[in-house]
């Protein structure tokens, strides 16, 4: 494989991605557009969860342990952007055998 070849294609988001970000352990993908968040297995390709925001995602963090999801939307004109928390429930393994949506609220609400 040369640098720059594409090596799986993540296709999903029906608007432009706006930000991704690896965890830790690199086995997945988060990203965040006008339509939502959605959290990708990396080497395979498949969407494991999907989570609907109120505006455009374009701040995506990951905790240490892989398991929790932070986004940001930058709310109208930035002026009320929203914060959510997601909690991953399952496997990357159980989300594909299982067709399961992974991604569990853990906290979500406007920033003040």
């Amino acid at each position: 494989m040369n640098s720059g070849d594409e090596v799986v294609r993540l296709a999903g988001h029906a608007r432009q991605v706006n930000a991704v970000a690896f965890p830790p352990d690199g086995r997945m993908l988060a990203s965040g557009s006008h339509d939502g968040l959605r959290v990708w297995e990396v080497s395979s390709g498949r969407e494991l969860a999907r989570y609907p925001t109120v505006y455009a995602v374009h701040g995506l963090w990951w905790s240490a342990s892989s398991k929790i999801i932070k986004a940001a939307d930058t709310g109208w004109s930035a002026k009320r952007p929203h914060a959510y928390e997601l909690e991953l429930v399952c496997s990357s393994t159980e989300a594909v055998r299982n067709q399961a949506d992974c991604a569990r609220p853990a906290r979500s609400g406007q920033i003040s």
